[in-house]
């Protein structure tokens, strides 16, 4: 297992009805290799600053074994295979949020699944696995899933997610479309992995808590923004998902 920084941007641009944007920096841990497929366990990971324990929790679980029954499902054999991950784990004294997180199941460095772990402000969780039976996910093609849960209050819960991801350096598209199929977001992650060194981790891990320390923060002030604009609002009514 090696543990990478990873330096991005998250881009989001609404493009239905009131026009609005922006563009954050992402700063946060990729983990690479993270399951040993022979002892059918979590790699341990060793740190003195970062808490990893979110990888015993339930959602972990539940993602492993159904990344375990699609590699049943499709005989797909156990050399050259990797889990990877892209998360931001609670500091020693601060719990992170993370609005999503993502899973990366890899065949001969190519990306074969890659699972997206949501979380919204109401602290519902849910995750989509997008792949495309056995075919690689190189970029080219946008992968349809329908959406099953709130993430704001100026989008339904429903609707539809297309994914388009290519792997090195890693670049993520959701296109978000309405309940009658019209295009409503454009959201983009892109970045690097950048290695640690004795020279870079105290900048890499003050940065890391700058950028989770501002991510509620910033969700409000953008929600902030699109009332200002009278973006129609949606009412979460205490519960998030689709029935």
């Amino acid at each position: 297992m090696k543990k990478y920084f990873f330096k991005g941007v998250v881009s989001h641009r609404r493009v239905k009805s009131k026009k609005h944007g922006f563009d954050y920096p992402y700063r946060s841990i990729f983990l690479e290799n993270i399951y040993d497929f022979q002892e059918k366990k979590i790699n341990h990971i060793q740190s003195s600053f970062f808490n990893f324990s979110f990888l015993k929790n339930d959602d972990s679980e539940k993602i492993l074994n159904n990344i375990h029954k699609f590699i049943k499902k499709n005989n797909i054999l156990n050399e050259n295979l990797k889990i990877n991950l892209l998360k931001t784990p609670d500091f020693s004294f601060l719990k992170t949020f993370n609005p999503v997180c993502f899973w990366f199941l890899k065949k001969n460095e190519n990306n074969l699944m890659m699972v997206a772990e949501v979380t919204n402000t109401f602290h519902e969780k849910q995750i989509y696995y997008v792949h495309d039976s056995l075919n690689i996910l190189d970029g080219k093609k946008w992968i349809p899933i329908q959406k099953k849960m709130y993430v704001s209050p100026f989008a339904d819960k429903q609707g539809l997610y297309q994914f388009k991801i290519s792997g090195e350096p890693l670049n993520i598209k959701i296109n978000e479309f309405d309940p009658s199929g019209k295009l409503e977001i454009l959201s983009n992650l892109t970045g690097e992995k950048i290695n640690f060194s004795w020279r870079n981790k105290l900048v890499i891990y003050f940065s890391i808590f700058i950028n989770s320390s501002l991510v509620i923060a910033r969700i409000h002030l953008q929600a902030l923004f699109l009332w200002l604009k009278k973006v129609k609002v949606f009412a979460h009514n205490g519960k998030g998902y689709v029935d």
